[in-house]
C-alpha cells in the first residue's frame, strides 16, 4: 500500500488537502487492469 498526501487547487482559489491510498491494481472480468484507490479529504 502506498499512501500519498496531495494537493488540489479549488476554483475559489483555495486549496484542498487529501490522501490518496494506493493499492495496487486489480483485473475486472474483462481482463482490464484497473488502479484500486481510495480517497480521504481532510477537512479543517
Amino acid at each position: 500500500m502506498k499512501i500519498t498526501l496531495k494537493k488540489k487547487k479549488l476554483n475559489t482559489g483555495k486549496h484542498s488537502l487529501f490522501i490518496e491510498y494506493y493499492k495496487g491494481t486489480i483485473i475486472d472480468k474483462n481482463g482490464k487492469s484497473k488502479h484500486n484507490r481510495e480517497f480521504e479529504y481532510l477537512k479543517n
